[in-house]
């Protein structure tokens, strides 16, 4: 048979041949599927689909009574069909921890997914779909309590629910591979993805519903600016809910196409007692205790009713308790009960605490792992971090039974064991309770803490038990790990086609290969005396001196192997700008922390932090002298600094949108800023008056250039158009058409050419139409668009893994800097051309 290339596909395939076919198709189109299905394995973390499903069923199911109220609820109305209505765009619905709303979002989602499915059957077909994907956020679980996570769920729903929108991320992926949903730089990247299908020409519609914004422990500021940021996308419709946060409340404020919906409102509290009212019907009516005795049943469902406080969870929690008594004692329990979810949980912990013998420590010892676990733990992971005697954790009824013992704070599904409610796991870790800490007195001795004395028991507390998980976690690991544990034929077998063996080797000790490092670190961060362990000879060295090989090699076959990177840290959310002063002895960061940051640019000291921005600071820009520093942000103003004594000189007001760049003219005497109002504006540097507004961009403007010779400037929109100004009078001088928004725009030296990074225009043409490759001579060290490669005069130098690729840059000789979106500064500097 005669050899043929290998082929590969990509995009849509719109064409057919006629004739014969000597290929092999069949394998193409098999690798090309091949090839998606790893990528959507790769992107699931989590299947939403399936978390929605079991969250119903721990709550015991989805009540009709407890969501139908608002369907009909005119701001949801407004939402859902008001195309009109811009301020529809966002429903943000809030309440009270317990009031339902986890319960309201899935009736919600699931009478959405009825209604597209009528939809998408009535009409057969269209070139137009509707999508919907979803996201339900729990503090308790690592793999649902983070921005990343969130955005892995919502695009892997899309991509199962509309296969088209994968072209999206699969570009991505073929260049990337699974770290471009692991890495500092995850997030730009799939924030990138998730607006481009949301992008999608080919979508009539998108709704996307997020549930627990306040659970979202890990990047909830970049979640909140994604939401508003799309919130101008008119074709996407938003839904979130959460608890009432102040901080939450401050990031969405930017956006005027909200509705806010609080569940505590009189109008929409009666709604909500009605369906909590339902509720209780429901759940009484199951109560095998009370079958036989219809007046009991009755005085239980009243007293439930008065004590509630219009809150399911509490609901919940009263039930289950009563499904452990005799019907006799029914009303005497009740009774028994606090109103109030904290009173409800201190309950529960004084019933823990009069367990008799030594129950109350097992119970101390589960909770103690369950609330410092990071996602939840298999009853194997919870026999070995738990630290119960051989004689409990060697059988796993004992372990449950144990569990059972715990009050309602634990539940579990599928041998997995989940802390009951986000406002449980509060109580348990916001050190109210002794029983909690490892350093308690005894049992006899035990009392309640609430004050702040004893919260400062507790933590040391905890500090002794993150350190006791670590122990027990290396522990485990050395009496398991082994070389080849899973039996593999050679090294380089691919985790891909690995069959776990049953049992598995690892299932015990999986939780402790990953996260052992992190409880170490928690504990000697609160305990300078558990940093002995990291003292040679210490637990840690032996540890890896013995088994780090093996440790590496179950990483490995866990899929959790992610190498640390050491660097700059001080800003706490997106670096959006990085630029060097003119001496190039100082760096200035911008950040989305609404700071501007001052940087050391040889040993990395922060020399000052400004403060002043009530917005994310998205530009920053050095003055040719390097006295002044201006800075571009959100709040819709542009401050100029004193670089030396960090003093704010000046604020300049006039943009009516968020000011997106800052650039200082060659001789320091004017700045301009570029907004998204769709506006430049020219400033005299020295006295903040505006002296010209330039007007003519159909899109936000992103970019700003000055000449040297002051006399023209350039500007970039999202339009993918670059625009020439005269800089004094502002007449429009030409349009250049890039053919995509450009990351870079700057004037060449001579200011004949201007250079993005798409190419150069030859500003000396009359009409330059397209630009031209750049010149590599000359151009020095920089960094590709894709900002995949550190290149040196336009050739490919250093190639950065995926952890190391930044949102921003910037040069200065031998040095560059990149901004992450991680909040952190990376300085790379070289010794030579080579």
């Amino acid at each position: 048979m005669a050899p043929h290339n290998n082929i590969r596909l990509s995009g849509e395939n719109l064409g057919f041949q006629l004739g014969a076919n000597n290929g092999t198709i069949g394998n193409i189109v098999f690798n090309i599927n091949n090839t998606r299905d790893r990528c959507l394995k790769d992107l699931r973390l989590t299947d939403p689909r399936q978390d929605k499903e079991r969250i119903k069923d721990i709550k015991g199911g989805l009540l009709e009574d407890s969501y139908k109220w608002i369907l009909s609820h005119p701001d949801f109305r407004r939402w859902r069909h008001d195309d009109d209505d811009d301020q529809s765009r966002l429903l943000w619905i809030k309440g009270d921890p317990g009031k339902g709303k986890t319960m309201l979002l899935i009736g919600i989602v699931d009478e959405l997914e009825r209604q597209l499915a009528q939809l998408k059957q009535a009409e057969q077909s269209t070139s137009y779909p509707t999508v919907l994907s979803y996201f339900f956020c729990q503090g308790t679980d690592s793999n649902l309590n983070n921005v990343t996570a969130v955005l892995r769920g919502l695009i892997f729903l899309l991509a199962i629910k509309q296969p088209s929108l994968v072209s999206h991320l699969h570009k991505k992926y073929e260049q990337e591979g699974p770290k471009l949903f692991e890495d500092d730089n995850s997030f730009f990247a799939l924030s990138m993805i998730l607006s481009n299908m949301l992008g999608d020409p080919s979508l009539a519609r998108a709704y996307i519903v997020i549930d627990a914004l306040d659970e979202c422990e890990t990047g909830l500021q970049q979640l909140l600016k994604l939401v508003v940021q799309n919130t101008s996308v008119s074709r996407v419709r938003w839904i979130v809910s959460s608890r009432n946060k102040y901080d939450i409340e401050q990031q969405l404020k930017p956006t005027e196409l909200k509705t806010s919906l609080s569940l505590e409102l009189k109008a929409n509290a009666e709604h909500v007692s009605h369906a909590v009212g339902a509720y209780i019907d429901d759940k009484v009516s199951q109560l095998e205790v009370l079958q036989k005795d219809r007046s009991l049943r009755d005085r239980v469902r009243c007293i439930l009713r008065e004590k509630a406080g219009d809150t399911f969870l509490w609901v919940a929690l009263a039930v289950q308790e009563l499904k452990t008594v005799k019907s006799w004692d029914s009303l005497d329990v009740l009774e028994e009960m606090p109103m109030g979810l904290e009173e409800l949980y201190a309950r529960m912990m004084k019933q823990i605490h009069e367990l008799k013998r030594r129950d109350p420590e097992y119970c101390r010892l589960v909770l103690s792992a369950a609330t410092l676990a990071y996602p939840p733990l298999q009853l194997l992971e919870l026999s070995v971090l738990s630290g119960l005697p051989k004689g409990i954790s060697d059988y796993s009824e004992r372990i449950q039974t144990i569990i059972r013992m715990c009050g309602s704070f634990l539940t579990m599904r599928d041998d997995k064991v989940y802390i009951v409610h986000q406002s449980a796991k509060d109580y348990l870790s916001g050190k109210r309770a002794s029983i909690l800490s490892s350093n308690h007195p005894g049992v006899d001795g035990t009392k309640f803490l609430t004050s702040p004395e004893a919260a400062t028991f507790v933590l040391s507390g905890r500090a002794q038990d993150h350190r006791n998980i670590f122990l027990r976690s290396i522990e485990a690991m050395s009496k398991t790990l082994k070389r080849n544990i899973y039996g593999l034929s050679y090294p380089g077998f691919s985790i891909d086609n690995l069959d776990i063996p049953s049992p598995d080797p690892l299932a015990a000790v999986r939780y402790s290969c990953v996260f052992w490092v992190d409880h170490l670190c928690e504990a000697t961060k609160m305990d300078s005396q558990s940093q002995g362990d990291l003292r040679d000879s210490g637990p840690v060295h032996r540890f890896l001196e013995e088994y780090l090989l093996y440790w590496i090699e179950a990483s490995t076959v866990a899929e959790d192997w992610d190498p640390c990177l050491a660097t700059l840290e001080g800003h706490s959310d997106w670096v959006k700008s990085v630029v060097f002063s003119p001496d190039g002895q100082r760096l200035a960061s911008a950040s989305d922390d609404k700071t501007v940051k001052i940087w050391n640019a040889t040993d990395g000291h922060c020399y000052a932090t400004l403060q002043g921005h009530s917005g994310w600071v998205e530009s920053v820009a050095f003055s040719p002298d390097g006295q002044s520093l201006a800075s571009a942000s959100y709040d819709k103003t542009v401050k100029i600094w004193d670089a030396k004594t960090g003093y704010c000189q000046a604020t300049l007001e006039g943009h009516s949108g968020w000011v997106q760049s800052v650039a200082f003219s060659p001789d320091g005497r004017r700045l301009a800023s570029a907004s998204w109002d769709k506006t430049v504006k020219i400033w005299d540097a020295k006295t903040g008056y505006c002296q010209a507004t330039f007007e003519g961009h159909d899109g936000r403007v992103e970019l700003l250039a000055l000449s040297p010779d002051r006399q023209r400037l350039a500007s970039a929109s999202w339009e993918e158009a670059v625009k020439r100004w005269g800089a004094a009078m502002g007449h429009h001088l030409a349009t250049l058409d890039i053919g995509r928004a450009p990351n870079t725009i700057r004037f060449d030296q001579t200011g004949a050419r201007l250079l993005t990074d798409a190419g150069a225009f030859d500003l000396r043409m009359r009409s330059p139409s397209s630009p031209a490759a750049l010149s590599a001579s000359g151009q020095g060290y920089g960094v590709s668009a894709d900002h995949v490669w550190i290149t040196y005069e336009g050739q490919n130098l250093l190639w950065l893994p995926s952890e190391y690729r930044a949102v921003t840059s910037a040069i200065s000789a031998l040095t560059i800097a990149l901004g992450c979106n991680s909040g952190r500064v990376l300085l790379f500097q070289f010794t030579g051309k080579r």
